[in-house]
Order: structure tokens, then C-alpha cells, then sequence
């Protein structure tokens, strides 16, 4: 009866036994409902299930990556379409590369594990943009286009650099109904190597790019002076990409260059260090060089005369990715000369000071008003402090990306990560109680007075979004996030409502990114009659002195709301599995007996069967 219910293909290195004990109870309760087996029976099995769970662990030994408990026929075609994907990006014999995999998979667990889940213990395809987004940024401070979940548009999952790049199934696998189906953790995992991959492959293409004005070609030896040569052509190439003509001026006339980067000559050290660490690792050590298919075949040696092309897309690539290292030292100077200006302690920064730095020397700070309205940088709400400037948003915004290719930028990184991951990793669940959150949240602080002071008034706040969400609050929420900021208002950025700005670069703007110096006096002019007070140090500041951007308008990452299927019982005890499937059983008689839940005298109350509904899959 069991198998002719659905067919279910179970891998004995992959899948823990209570899992299939579990399915085997689900079928029973099904099979209660349709044919009225007794509770005494799917006890026995509820039994069963609990001895089993402590087996779990051991028989989990071998699973190279966990995947979803139970997958219809669908669910296992999707998951052959990622592990191609994976030989795609990693070569037939990936098994090799397990410890860079591992390594993925371990950095995005956390965050995994703490998003909301469907019945299949599966995330949606916002969950996994947000998590490879995450990834990217934190490891590289890499922004891919289209893997930011806060862009315009989430019905379907738009990378260009899978769409243009990636294989034909690596592609289905973010359409139609793969998307609709949900993305366990291996499938994560896979997105996340498959990226990895195709920056890889963009920076050979880009690389091909530059060599054919030297008349180089791919299979051509390099000696060390002409390899030095086109990782310097690799990174203005990316330095400059949003600015065609001023590459075209330089490639004529080096000396031109140090005029557009001031610290170019710093630049060229870097990339001459990442040649010199890859010829160190190269003769020290047999390994490969971590990653995906990053060495291609290890050609270089100490005593080869020349470097191969994959040599070169290898250093290449790794400058790439360490690249945003280097330039977060810059964002962490503007960041300090920011909070410098910041009077209140409120991580904001009066327009009229912010013009006044620029027109001091601080070319950085040029940016219009109407531009960083648009970019969410500005805070226009409180009209007796006039504009201001949101410090953790505008190092986000796309005008502190230094480096913007086709498919991706290189920007500040985003400091208020950090804490999530923290918060992530204690709590391991989507939502939680308020009162714990304000303890992990004073804990992440530097136990500084007006720290604590200014955790200790946002309960309030905390309070509210959680009564807004039957008790607890959802980590992944756009209120969440809002109180993030008001607690860590120099590292998080606030969460502007979607489609009231965007991500648009000082480029596209136009030349009305840029503020005159017209444009700077006449803010500097404008008189501020009233004295603002000292927030972090004022016990006396009203609520709507500090909270003026408060929006209460939630807006959840993910819409799933976790209701527990029956293989997921395996949590529960067994007596509160039998209560369950006790449940069931009066379910069914009252069923067969006219209780039904249409009016009449012997129907079950209204509110009483949508309380079922919603709670029973």
C-alpha cells in the first residue's frame, strides 16, 4: 500500500532512517483519514520513530550534502539539473573539491537555518538570492546584479551572469516551476559554486579582451613582465568600465592614469603581490589553488620560462576577489570622517556639514541632493533638523562601488551583516522572542553607556513588531531590519519601503549626480534656529525626535509560513504525534458523521475548522 501510494527513491548515505520511518507515518495518517486504520498502529510507528531519531547522526556520517527530507519525482530531477551544474562549475571528478564545497556550505548554514521554510523544508527563490547575495558580499564584497532581493521585481530570479553565462539546466533550475518547487540546502550550495564559477569565467573573458590589442592569444606563453602587464590592464579595465572614453585616453598614454586614480600607483603593488603569492604557492605546494577550477592545469613552476593563459585568469581572479579587501580601507575612512561630522550620534550627518567637508577638500562627499534622495541616503522627515545624510546607506549606495562591471561591483561592505550572522547563529530560527533578541542585541554592543541606553529605549519599538506577529519577531522583515538600524545606526542601513529608491549608479544618473558648488552654498545658507539635542545622552528626547523615518509597513523576506509536515515530526515526542494523528481520527469520524463544518445544529463552530486549516498539512 505504502509504494503504491507514491513512489519514493531513498539513498541510504543521504537520508536518515527516521526520515523514512516519518514518511511511513505520514501514509498512515493518510491512510487513517481514507480507509480508518487504528491510532493503535500509527502509535507503534510514532514509537518507532522517536528510538530511531538518536540513530540520525551516525547514519549522516557520509552525506557529503544534506538535501531535502523527501523529494517527488520533480523535486529529484531538479536535484540531478544542480549536481550538472556542480560538474559544470567544479569538473566531473568535483568530489575532489568536497573542502571548498564544505567550506560554502558551512558559511551559509547559519543564515539557512534560520529562514522560513515551506512544508518541504525548502526555501523560496528570494531566500535564495538573499543568501548567495549575502555570500558574495561578505566573502568578496561582491554585488552580483539580480542577487540582491531588495531590487524591483521578485517573481522570478533574474542573474544575468547565469543567464548569459551558465549552462541551459543551470538555468531552468530559477524558472517556471523549479522556482515555484522551492531550493533546499543543496541546492544553495550548488547556486553559490556555480556563481563562483562564472566570476571565474567573466574574468577570463575580460582578460581575452585585453589581450587582443597585444596581439596575444590564449595558447601564447606569457613571460612575467607581460603577465604583471595584463593584471594592471584587468584592473583599469574594472576601474574604469563606467567610463570607456577616459580607458581609451589612458591605454594611449599610461602616464594619464594616476590623474583619474589617485592611488594607482598602491593598485599596481597589489596586483604585483598576488603575482608573487601565486608563485610562492605554485612551487610550495601540490595542491591546487582553492576553488573552482581556479588553476585549470597548473602549468607555472619555478623553472617554467613562461605562464600559461589559466595562470593568468588564476591571479586574476583571485585580485577580483580580493580586491574589495584593498578598497574597504577607503570606505572605512569615509565612514570615520562621517560619523566624525555626526553631532547627535544618531548616524546622520546634517546635508549643510556634508557640503561643507566637500567644499573643505573631501571631494568624496559631491553627491546632489536629488541623487542621494534617490540612492535612500538622505533623511528629509524631521523639517526642524532639515536634510540629512544616512551614513550606513550612503556607504552602501551605488556611488562608493568602485569598481562596476556588466554583471556585477565591488562595493563598501555592508558592517550590519555581522550582527545578523550573530543574531543567526544563536537563534537558528526565523523568528523569535523579543526579550531574547534584546539580549543578544545588548550583548553585540560595546556595553558603552549610551549603548545600552539606546538598546534599552528601542524595546518599545521591539515590542510592537512582535505584537504585530502573534509574539514573536521575524529576523527576515523589513520592520526587523528598521530596528536594526535605530540600534546600530552607523553599521546597518535603514530599510526604505520597495520602489521608494534605488541602486541607480552616479552614470546613469547623469551630470545631475554631482552637486555644484552653487548648489553647496545655498544649503550651507540655510539657518537652523532650532538646537538639536544630544539623543545618546538626553533621556528626554520625545519618540518622534528620533524615530521620524519610523515606517510601520512590514515587508517579509520570505512568505512562507512554516507549518509542519508529518515527516518533520521527528521533533515532536511520540505522544504528541499520536495526539496529532488522534486529532486526525475524530477529524475523520466527525467527517463520516455529518460534523462537516456547514451550519446546522451538529456542524463544528466556523472558527474551529479554519483553526484546522491552518494547522493540519
Amino acid at each position: 500500500a505504502t509504494h503504491a501510494q507514491e513512489q519514493v527513491v531513498v539513498k541510504s548515505h543521504t537520508l536518515p532512517a527516521y526520515h523514512l520511518i516519518s514518511r511511513h507515518l505520514a501514509l498512515m495518517a493518510h491512510m487513517t483519514l481514507r480507509h480508518g486504520i487504528t491510532i493503535a498502529t500509527c502509535s507503534i510507528l510514532a514509537l518507532c520513530c522517536g528510538a530511531l531519531t538518536d540513530l540520525s547522526p551516525t547514519l549522516q556520517q557520509n552525506a557529503a550534502l544534506p538535501r531535502s527530507a523527501f523529494m517527488a519525482p520533480q523535486m529529484l530531477d531538479r536535484s540531478k539539473e544542480m549536481r550538472s551544474a556542480l560538474e559544470w562549475a567544479l569538473g566531473t571528478g568535483y568530489a575532489a573539491e568536497a573542502d571548498f564545497v564544505s567550506r560554502i556550505q558551512d558559511k551559509v548554514k547559519p543564515t539557512w537555518n534560520s529562514l522560513p521554510k515551506s512544508s518541504r523544508g525548502l526555501v523560496d527563490g528570494r531566500s535564495l538570492r538573499s543568501i548567495a547575495h549575502r555570500y558574495f558580499m561578505d566573502s568578496y564584497m561582491l554585488s552580483i546584479e539580480g542577487l540582491d532581493p531588495l531590487q524591483k521585481g521578485n517573481s522570478s530570479l533574474s542573474v544575468r551572469l547565469i543567464e548569459e553565462h551558465a549552462p541551459n539546466y543551470a538555468r531552468r533550475m530559477l524558472q517556471g516551476e523549479h522556482l515555484r518547487a522551492g531550493f533546499s540546502l543543496e541546492d544553495v550550495v550548488a547556486m553559490v559554486v556555480l556563481l563562483e564559477q562564472l566570476v571565474s569565467e567573466n574574468v577570463r573573458e575580460t582578460l581575452t579582451d585585453v589581450m587582443y590589442p597585444r596581439v596575444l592569444l590564449p595558447q601564447d606563453g606569457l613571460d612575467r613582465a607581460t603577465m604583471l602587464h595584463l593584471l594592471e590592464e584587468n584592473l583599469l579595465s574594472m576601474l574604469l568600465h563606467d567610463a570607456s572614453a577616459i580607458y581609451a585616453m589612458v591605454q594611449m598614454n599610461r602616464s594619464l592614469v594616476s590623474n583619474y586614480i589617485e592611488d594607482w600607483d598602491e593598485i599596481k603593488h597589489v596586483a604585483s603581490s598576488h603575482l608573487a603569492a601565486f608563485e610562492h604557492f605554485t612551487s610550495h605546494s601540490p595542491v591546487e589553488v582553492d576553488g573552482p577550477r581556479m588553476c585549470g592545469t597548473k602549468s607555472w613552476h619555478p623553472l617554467a620560462s613562461s605562464f600559461s593563459f589559466d595562470d593568468a585568469v588564476t591571479v586574476a581572479t583571485s585580485l577580483t576577489r580580493s580586491f574589495g579587501e584593498y578598497m574597504q580601507g577607503d570606505c572605512s575612512a569615509v565612514k570615520a570622517k562621517l560619523m566624525d561630522l555626526d553631532t547627535d550620534g544618531t548616524g546622520r550627518v546634517k546635508l549643510s556639514q556634508f557640503y561643507k567637508a566637500a567644499l573643505a577638500g573631501e571631494w568624496r562627499f559631491s553627491e546632489s541632493k536629488d541623487y542621494l534622495k534617490e540612492l535612500g541616503a538622505l533623511d528629509e522627515s524631521s523639517s526642524w533638523r532639515g536634510p540629512r545624510v544616512i551614513i550606513a546607506n550612503y556607504l552602501q549606495a551605488a556611488n562608493n562601488c568602485a569598481v562596476t562591471m556588466s554583471h556585477f561591483s565591488l562595493c563598501c561592505r555592508n558592517e550590519c551583516e555581522a550582527h545578523m550572522a550573530s543574531l543567526e547563529a544563536s537563534l537558528g530560527t526565523p523568528t523569535a522572542e523579543p526579550e531574547l533578541l534584546l539580549e543578544l542585541v545588548a550583548n553585540l554592543t560595546m556595553q558603552e553607556p549610551e549603548d545600552m541606553q539606546r538598546i534599552s529605549g528601542l524595546r518599545g519599538q521591539l515590542m510592537n513588531i512582535a505584537e504585530a506577529h502573534h509574539g514573536k519577531v521575524p529576523l527576515h522583515g523589513r520592520l526587523f531590519a528598521q530596528w536594526l538600524h535605530y540600534a546600530f545606526p552607523f553599521d546597518c542601513p535603514f530599510p526604505h519601503l520597495k520602489g521608494t529608491t534605488s541602486d541607480i549608479s552616479p552614470l546613469s544618473f547623469g551630470l545631475k549626480s554631482i552637486a555644484t558648488e552653487v548648489d553647496m552654498y545655498s544649503q550651507m545658507a540655510v539657518v537652523d534656529d532650532h538646537v538639536v539635542p544630544n539623543v545618546t545622552s538626553s533621556e528626554n528626547v520625545s519618540i518622534e525626535d528620533v524615530f521620524t523615518l519610523w515606517h510601520h509597513e512590514e515587508e517579509l523576506l520570505s512568505e512562507h509560513v512554516h507549518l509542519e509536515a508529518p515527516w518533520e515530526w521527528h521533533r515532536r515526542s511520540p505522544i504528541s504525534v499520536v495526539l496529532v494523528l488522534l486529532v486526525a481520527t475524530v477529524l475523520t469520524f466527525g467527517a463520516r458523521y455529518g460534523f462537516t463544518g456547514h451550519r446546522g445544529k451538529e456542524s463544528f463552530p466556523a472558527e474551529v475548522c479554519q483553526t484546522f486549516k491552518s494547522h493540519l498539512v
